[in-house]
């Protein structure tokens, strides 16, 4: 979906469509939220959100249990979900331009994180926090423009 005008999905928008792998919600500023029946994508792998309006994400978001990669840029999502921690699987997240001071405690619970991309206003106070996380990590990459990337 990319490049689209509408301000909201249909609340069935995704209720039939439980096979679905990969999502690329792009350039669709007026985009607001997802419905509820986004929670009932079983098989989705990837979701890519760039340049939309999406403030939060649905309730049951933490449903998507097969999810392995988030990437989240440019869109002014205010936070994840309680359940996001559910999602055992994730081993890609990206938040780029995302109007957070903090990383969320959430994802500091995700146990098969691999790869962590953030660009956020001040890192200052994850300092603690990614210094443990970097002994679980293979490598890591800091970047003074973009914040901190592990790998």
């Amino acid at each position: 979906m990319s490049h689209c005008e509408v301000g909201s999905l249909p609340s069935s928008s995704f209720s039939n469509l439980a096979m679905l792998r990969h999502i690329d919600i792009s350039n669709c500023p007026r985009l607001t939220d997802l419905p509820k029946s986004f929670g009932k994508l079983n098989s989705l792998r990837k979701l890519i959100m760039r340049h939309c309006g999406i403030s939060s994400l649905p309730d049951l978001f933490g449903n998507l249990l097969k999810l392995e990669e988030l990437a989240v840029s440019n869109c002014p999502l205010s936070d994840l979900p309680s359940d996001f921690e559910k999602l055992n699987k994730v081993r890609l997240l990206t938040f780029i331009r995302v109007p957070w001071t903090s990383t969320p405690a959430c994802i500091k619970a995700l146990s098969s994180l691999h790869t962590l991309t953030l660009e956020l206003p001040d890192l200052s106070e994850e300092c603690e926090w990614l210094d443990q996380r970097l002994s679980t990590l293979r490598s890591y990459n800091r970047c003074p423009r973009r914040g901190v990337i592990f790998d």
